[in-house]
């Protein structure tokens, strides 16, 4: 559960960046008195990051996903109302993640030598 948490952040990360830079840098040209984007970009910035602890550190990687949440639900208020739909996502994520960091690790195997 660890490896697909991490690879779906990783690749959700790289996609709410790019939306983010995109939405920011259209809407500067659009409407420059919106302020959408930053917000966003920091948090695919940082779902990336909670990606790559996802392998090794699964704890950490679900309170970096819930931190990615609320700033999802912040930027949902303005004008990019499409980061609702991320911050359920990284909620989603932050359960994956908290669960594969409570599995327990099983023991390996001992070593046999020859007789």
């Amino acid at each position: 559960m660890k490896i697909a948490a991490a690879v779906i952040s990783l690749i959700l990360g790289a996609v709410i960046t790019f939306q983010s830079c995109t939405v920011g840098s259209l809407g500067a040209i659009v409407a420059p008195e919106s302020k959408a984007g930053p917000i966003g970009l920091f948090a695919g910035i940082l779902l990336m990051v909670g990606g790559a602890f996802a392998f090794q550190l699964p704890k950490v990687a679900a309170i970096i996903s819930v931190i990615c949440a609320l700033l999802a639900f912040m930027e949902s208020t303005n004008d990019f109302s499409d980061m609702k739909i991320w911050a359920v996502i990284c909620l989603g994520l932050a359960v994956m993640e908290f669960f594969a960091a409570r599995k327990p690790k099983t023991p390996a195997p001992p070593a046999t030598t020859a007789p």
